[in-house]
């Protein structure tokens, strides 16, 4: 939705006082109770709630001063990364967009680097903070040129050998150079008193660190026509598995292997099997990674009294 549709006029424009237009809506407030959405990467291991009137993009919209790279002020020459996610503030426009942005990278370049200031931060705006028990460096920026605005807080930090690119921004034209003037959608501190609390308040969720590979798990599980199947799955940590499963009384060995994955949130762990189109089995993952309970062929609970249940043992075992 375009703002303002009236004659543009080429004004000079103040980088961090941009007049206000009567009728801007009064800053929402950050929501953590509902309502409310969540977004998971689990190839990050991180989760978002916000507020549930934000749009979720998956890409970044490239303006005048906003560029669509992995993070903010990247430059030509800076490291690859993976431009994630982005919550847009609903109505946001050419006058006032406000987005937060996350970037990541696991470039060795991009995490030796990933705290250091851009060229373009204040550096008396530069912080120190910790968002759920890692640490990040925030700084804020702004740039102004031919009546156009970018003002921006950033957050960077390292976790598990990945740099991480929280950005919030606000950017667009001096409503100023319309005639008659345009009505911003929300005001600027609207953007940075909703998006910054969702930055605040992300969790690391690393399920992968809550199984610990290599890591393997045992259990005997029910046989439909032997005393029962003995399961020993060892989870390795570059996503590969083995299973070994000996039937009991009959001196039968079957061995599987694959790619395994996280999924619900790393509330689940799905075993591919290499070589076998459509093969999948799916285990609920249980008491902080204690435990797996098998599950159906649609990854619903297996109603039974008997045990579908492995448990991670105390040393790894190697595969045979």
């Amino acid at each position: 939705m375009n703002c303002g549709r009236g004659r543009l006029l080429l004004l000079p424009v103040s980088l961090f006082a941009l007049a206000a237009c009567s009728g801007t809506k009064p800053a929402p407030a950050y929501v953590a109770a509902p309502p409310h959405k969540t977004f998971t990467s689990t190839r990050y291991n991180f989760r978002l709630t916000y507020p549930a009137g934000l749009e979720l993009h998956h890409s970044f919209h490239k303006s005048y001063l906003a560029t669509d790279g992995w993070k903010t002020y990247l430059g030509p020459d800076g490291p690859p990364g993976r431009p994630l996610v982005a919550l847009v503030m609903q109505d946001s426009n050419n006058i006032t967009d406000g987005e937060l942005r996350i970037g990541v990278s696991r470039d060795p370049a991009a995490i030796k680097t990933c705290m250091k200031l851009p060229g373009a931060a204040r550096p008396d705006t530069q912080r120190s903070v910790t968002i759920d028990g890692v640490p990040f460096t925030t700084f804020k920026a702004a740039d102004a040129a031919m009546s156009h605005y970018l003002i921006v807080q950033s957050f960077r930090g390292v976790h598990r050998r990945t740099c991480y690119a929280f950005d919030v921004l606000v950017f667009g034209t001096n409503p100023m150079v319309y005639s008659p003037p345009a009505t911003p959608p929300f005001s600027k501190d609207a953007v940075f008193e909703t998006l910054v609390p969702v930055v605040m308040h992300v969790e690391f969720i690393d399920a992968a660190v809550a199984i610990a590979p290599p890591v393997t798990y045992k259990g005997l599980l029910p046989c439909a026509d032997c005393p029962g199947i003995e399961y020993r799955l060892n989870l390795l940590a570059d996503h590969r598995y083995r299973l070994r499963l000996d039937y009991q009384d009959r001196d039968a060995m079957f061995g599987a292997g694959g790619r395994w994955e996280l999924a619900d949130n790393g509330s689940r762990l799905l075993l591919h099997e290499k070589n076998a189109i459509g093969s999948l089995r799916q285990w609920a993952i249980l008491d902080g990674g204690r435990r797996l309970r098998l599950l159906d062929a649609d990854g619903k609970p297996i109603r039974s009294g008997l045990n579908y249940d492995l448990v991670r043992q105390a040393q790894f075992e190697k595969p045979e």
